[in-house]
C-alpha cells in the first residue's frame, strides 16, 4: 500500500459523504473510508515550540538527502524501479507532508515565534528542495532506468510518468547539457515539494 497525502478536496468528500449517510464521525470511520482508496488517515502531530520546527526541519533535509545520496549510489546493475522512481516519490512525499504541516502552523498557531519559525522553515525546505532538480548522480539513476523502456501499469505507472518529467537535461543541472539547452533554467518549485509533481 502506497502512503499517499490526502488532499483537502479528498477529505472534505469524505466528512461531506460521512455526514450524509447519518454514519458517525470519528477517525475510525474516516480511516475505513480512506481503505477503499489505498490511503491512510492519521492525526499529525503538530510542533508547539520553534525548537520542534526547527529539529522538524533539520530531520526532513538529512532524511530527504540520506535517500537521494541512496538513490545517486546505485549502479547500473542495482537500478530498479522501488529503488529510482518509488524512492523518490518517497522524498516527495516526505517534503509535502512536511511543508504542508508547517503551513497550517504558519497559519494557525496562536504563538507570533511558532508562526515566523514556521514560515522561516517553509522557505527553507524549499530552497533545499529546488537543489533536488540539480542531483546529477540522482538523474543518471532514474534516467537508466527510464531508458529500459519499462512496462508498467496503474499507480506505477502513473508515479513513473511524474518523474519521468524531470529527465530532460534542459530541467537539470546535469554537467552534460546539450548544446539545445544553453539559455534555459531549471524549473524550480513554487513551494516545498509542488515542483515533483509536476
Amino acid at each position: 500500500m502506497r502512503f499517499l497525502p490526502i488532499g483537502l478536496f479528498v477529505m472534505t468528500s469524505i466528512v461531506f459523504t460521512a455526514v450524509a449517510e447519518g454514519k458517525n464521525s470519528s477517525l475510525a470511520n474516516f480511516q475505513k473510508a480512506a481503505a477503499k482508496f489505498n490511503s491512510i488517515v492519521t492525526v499529525p502531530t503538530f510542533e508547539a515550540t520553534t525548537n520542534e520546527v526547527a529539529a522538524t526541519v533539520a530531520k526532513t533535509i538529512a532524511e530527504g538527502n540520506s535517500a537521494l545520496d541512496t538513490i545517486g549510489k546505485l549502479t547500473a546493475t542495482q537500478i530498479n524501479f522501488t529503488n529510482t522512481f518509488i524512492a523518490l516519490d518517497d522524498v516527495n512525499f516526505l517534503i509535502g507532508r512536511t511543508a504542508d504541516r508547517l503551513s497550517l502552523i504558519e497559519q494557525t498557531s496562536t504563538n507570533a515565534d511558532v508562526r515566523d519559525a514556521a514560515t522561516d522553515a517553509i522557505k527553507q525546505i524549499s530552497e533545499w528542495s529546488v537543489g533536488i532538480d540539480y542531483r546529477d548522480d540522482v538523474y543518471r539513476a532514474l534516467k537508466t532506468f527510464a531508458d529500459t523502456k519499462p512496462q508498467l501499469a496503474g499507480e506505477d505507472k502513473k508515479t513513473f510518468g511524474r518523474h519521468a518529467a524531470r529527465l530532460s537535461p534542459c530541467r537539470i543541472g546535469f554537467a552534460e547539457k546539450p548544446t539545445r539547452c544553453r539559455g534555459k533554467t531549471s524549473q524550480g518549485t513554487d513551494r516545498a515539494g509542488n515542483g515533483l509533481r509536476k
